[in-house]
């Protein structure tokens, strides 16, 4: 070479080294910076979503402990447990009417819930007390109103306690139907009986010291609030429930008393639904991302948006062996860890997953907040330093390092698959 050459190609190289050294520096500070984007705005999401989980049950701890301390609900719960005890000797047409009920209603829609549960109508009518067969005979079977209507029945006769119910149902039932709840109920401190409920499922009026639902979640429920000083709640978390078909349910109880002494215990079963609006919400969670609530058991409290099939509430309760999640996240969550990392999620693809442990009491929750690491890390790959690091054969006319025939929108259809 001559020596001009020499000293061009000297000048050339002493330029586009520190060049490419700039280029290179810059192209891993960016993808950094984007990288702590995706995970700051993942973590920001699952904060938004804990503080609306959290805000809603402080808002329902608040309203069960205020209708608890309300005089009318003590007043009510004494009006209904005295028409029951004056309540007449049941006859055999009503036996024979709240039979055919559960047989012919309740077994059927229970069963096109549940498949696979075995019981009868038999088992369930057998443990019931006079007074249960003869208020779910005037409620139940009697009632104009069909299944999943029957609290629009406000009295049903002339009774002490159909006069109770007439003067006390009408707001009862427009306070869960304001506040979105599943249902209520008032529960006797001295017979254990659900002298009271909104909806009027088969739990109504029955025994929890020895009728067919004594070891039921409800059960469960009113003994929780029968341990607690005024203005304490209980939470019992979700489990299957046999009156309401089977499905998943959560009860919060708080006691209710009259002076100084205990009378009984207001229970609100809350509804499944409301949390999974709360994390149903996709604001900034793109084609493939999805927040959502696991349990203590590694079972859905809320409903997936990826995989709605196998892991929504009720499907995971009904078939835990398709629908339970014991990823990394979920592990590391309940032992009490808060964190975002990249991980797989439950179907076993690479994510970015942002988790944190939710407390309410004695009960711990997981929430997470998880995304695809392709999408959440898309805009690092497609960085353009001038096209220079893209192969030639992958290089669009954009300068993007993808296949020319590849579409920029990131597709979830392989997730769902």
């Amino acid at each position: 070479m001559k020596l001009q050459q020499k000293i061009l190609t000297a000048l050339l190289l002493s330029g586009l080294v520190p060049a490419l050294a700039m280029m290179i520096i810059a192209t891993y500070q960016a993808g950094d910076s984007l990288k702590l984007q995706a995970y700051n705005q993942l973590e920001s999401l699952r904060e938004v979503k804990l503080d609306a989980v959290e805000r809603y049950f402080s808002a329902l701890n608040q309203q069960i402990t205020l209708e608890a301390n309300n005089p009318f609900t003590a007043q009510a719960l004494k009006a209904l447990r005295q028409g029951i005890a004056d309540l007449p000797p049941v006859d055999e047409t009503a036996r024979h009417q709240v039979k055919q009920f559960y047989t012919e209603q309740f077994i059927p829609k229970l069963k096109a819930n549940a498949p696979d549960l075995q019981i009868s109508a038999d088992s369930l009518f057998s443990q019931l007390s006079p007074a249960a067969i003869s208020l779910q005979a005037s409620y139940l079977a009697n009632s104009p109103y069909p299944l999943g209507e029957k609290q629009r029945l406000d009295e049903s006769g002339d009774s002490a306690y159909d006069q109770a119910h007439a003067a006390y149902h009408p707001f009862f039932r427009e306070l869960i139907e304001t506040s979105g709840y599943y249902d209520l109920f008032l529960i006797d401190a001295q017979t254990s009986q659900v002298v009271y409920s909104v909806y009027k499922e088969v739990d109504f009026a029955t025994s929890l010291n020895n009728g067919p639902f004594s070891a039921s979640l409800l059960s469960h429920a009113y003994q929780a609030g029968m341990a607690l000083a005024k203005g304490q709640t209980a939470l019992i978390d979700f489990s299957l429930y046999l009156p309401s078909y089977h499905s998943p349910a959560g009860f919060i109880a708080a006691p209710v008393y009259q002076g100084a002494s205990l009378a009984g215990v207001l229970v609100i079963q809350f509804p499944i639904d409301r949390l999974t609006a709360i994390m149903g919400v996709r604001a900034g969670l793109g084609d493939s991302g999805e927040t959502y609530l696991v349990g203590p058991d590694k079972l859905m409290r809320s409903n997936s948006y990826i995989d709605p099939v196998n892991h929504s509430v009720h499907a995971s309760f009904l078939h835990p062996d398709k629908g339970s999640i014991d990823t990394e996240a979920v592990r590391r969550a309940l032992a009490g860890e808060t964190n975002i990392d990249a991980i797989s999620d439950y179907k076993g693809n690479a994510v970015l997953s942002a988790f944190a442990p939710v407390q309410f009491g004695a009960i711990r929750w997981v929430i997470v907040a998880e995304i695809d690491q392709a999408e959440a890390l898309a805009a690092i790959s497609q960085l353009n330093i001038s096209g220079f690091f893209c192969h030639s054969g992958y290089a669009g006319t954009d300068h993007s390092c993808r296949p020319p025939d590849q579409p920029q929108h990131y597709q979830t259809d392989r997730r769902r698959a």
